[in-house]
């Protein structure tokens, strides 16, 4: 960089616009510092690393969401920001530093990694919060929802609330991702599969036009059979209709009757829970296994192994599935070696000596 181009950068860091998470922001430049430093070891990226991971850690909501921009903008970078994947790009990253070893390297302490955890898993409540009832029914989300009544939020003058099929479907299929999931998280995925089913576009494609620079100059959708089916970013929260805006603010419902800036210039339908619907089958298959394996468990003598070969993959949903009588001796077992671990009382009683 240019000693001019270094000052300019020195000024837009300190402009108190704020960090963000849109667009794949801290993230991905978390994850490129994380690659860096393993093939350069200099500890200067270690330490841009951490203090981005502090940096997410301390911009969590106490309910689990994430807003856009943090320290606090007015507007609407207040709201749990689901779009663009922003809150899944973070507890993604999150969970594979303190779930796998790709960040080993990089010695996140315990308490970090602890920290990490507990914000991923505060984020999943915020997610099953924020899932919106349709008629009593869960659906899916709006790729922003309110901080405190967790209600869908407008955003931009042409993101109104809505239903999502473009941010709904990464959220489920983190959920999905799920190595223990509980009941509530399963109902979750099984609604918003059954809203994938149910909003579907079938037999219509978009067609896009170009000029000879390559730049998209007109959309138009098509009717034409037998063609993979596709949902629009945003469907009405009472009928799922999609539907499309202007910067007016303006519901229609023919991307035709809106302008070509905002026609061409963003993206109206997506095909992204096609990728839910084709793994849910499987996923639902592995759900129903692991319930029958908690049904047959001997509940006197149960295992906790984190490579998936006991009983439950963690202590505390171990304890959860435990009688309050249960006086027999609890095994927890690690990749490498048999850990006895030392409760102390459930209904007043030992569980484990």
């Amino acid at each position: 960089m240019t000693a001019k181009e270094k000052v300019q950068l020195h000024i837009d860091k300190n402009d108190n616009v704020g960090a963000t998470i849109d667009n794949g922001a801290t993230t991905l430049e978390m994850i490129f510092l994380a690659k860096v430093y393993a093939h350069h070891n200099h500890e200067r990226y270690r330490i841009a690393f951490i203090k981005g991971l502090e940096y997410l850690i301390q911009a969590q909501y106490e309910n689990g969401g994430w807003p856009q921009f943090y320290p606090l903008r007015k507007g609407y970078y207040t709201h749990i920001t689901y779009n663009d994947d922003a809150m899944v790009n973070v507890m993604n990253l999150l969970r594979d530093i303190y779930e796998t070893q790709k960040y080993d390297h990089l010695n996140i302490s315990a308490a970090l990694k602890n920290a990490a955890k507990n914000a991923f898993d505060k984020g999943v409540q915020c997610i099953l919060k924020t899932q919106y009832k349709q008629n009593g029914v869960l659906t899916a989300w709006c790729a922003q929802h309110d901080v405190e009544t967790y209600a869908p939020a407008k955003a931009r003058a042409y993101e109104l609330p809505s239903l999502s099929g473009k941010e709904s479907a990464k959220i489920v299929l983190l959920l999905m991702s799920i190595k223990n999931p509980s009941e509530e998280i399963i109902n979750s995925v099984t609604a918003a599969s059954n809203w994938f089913k149910k909003a579907q576009i079938t037999d219509t494609r978009v067609e896009r036009i170009y000029n000879s620079d390559g730049k998209v100059i007109d959309k138009k959708v098509i009717a034409e059979h037998n063609v993979k089916p596709i949902w629009g970013r945003f469907m009405n929260l009472d009928d799922n209709r999609a539907f499309f805006c202007d910067r007016d603010g303006i519901k229609k419902y023919s991307l035709s009757e809106i302008g070509d800036e905002r026609r061409n210039g963003y993206r109206w339908y997506t095909d992204e829970p096609q990728e839910v619907l084709d793994e849910f089958s499987q996923w639902q298959k592995n759900v129903t296994i692991k319930r029958t394996k908690v049904n047959k468990i001997d509940i006197y003598n149960m295992t906790v192994a984190k490579d998936g070969s006991g009983d439950f993959f963690d202590l505390q949903s171990a304890i959860n599935a435990a009688k309050g009588f249960l006086i027999n001796r609890l095994q927890y077992c690690s990749r490498m070696a048999y850990i006895m671990k030392r409760l102390r009382y459930m209904n007043g009683i030992p569980i484990c000596v």
